[in-house]
């Protein structure tokens, strides 16, 4: 005849977990430390002057040929001095007034507020890409290596040659550029 077990009787094994809040407390130390914890990189701009004191400061005139007008309407649409363009155009266009006037061009963007973010990301990536293109040429042409691989002063004679020159705006109206030339 079979024996039957019974369960009641016969306690059952435990599992020894004295240990366990040790290991994982060393666990935690270990990836705290071990972990590096990366900052979100962005876009380095200025920030425009609220509208209290954009009032107090005098406009600048510009010559019209050392401005390059660049619209964000209002339909997520771009246009470069008057006229519609794609986010490559527009890339293009800044590379060619940058090279065209390297020292004394400004890249003026108006932007409605009534776009939307991803657009006007869109438009600064593009600016930003053309310079660092504009950039990394220089540095081949002047040093025979990508800008990237340059020395502090290195870079900072390429920035020199090739500076950043932007001018951003958040308006209702649409920029009037007369002959003389804009109001930055």
């Amino acid at each position: 005849m079979r024996k039957q077990f019974d369960f009641h009787r016969r306690p059952l094994p435990g599992l020894n977990t004295s240990s366990t809040a040790d290991i994982s407390f060393m666990l935690l130390i270990f990836f705290l430390v071990a972990t590096s914890l990366d900052t979100d990189k962005g876009l380095s701009r200025q920030l425009p002057p609220s509208s209290d004191n954009r009032k107090e400061q005098p406009a600048l005139e510009v010559e019209k040929s050392k401005v390059l007008s660049v619209v964000l309407h209002a339909d997520n649409s771009y246009s470069v001095d008057g006229e519609q363009v794609t986010v490559a155009g527009l890339k293009q266009a800044v590379k060619d007034k940058a090279k065209s006037r390297p020292k004394d061009h400004v890249i003026d963007i108006h932007s409605s507020p009534k776009a939307c973010y991803d657009a006007y990301f869109q438009l600064q990536h593009a600016v930003v890409e053309a310079y660092k293109e504009l950039r990394g040429e220089c540095a081949v042409s002047l040093y025979g290596r990508s800008f990237r691989r340059l020395s502090a002063a290195e870079r900072d004679t390429v920035m020199a040659r090739v500076p950043q020159r932007v001018s951003d705006n958040i308006d209702e109206v649409e920029p009037n550029i007369g002959e003389k030339g804009g109001r930055l």
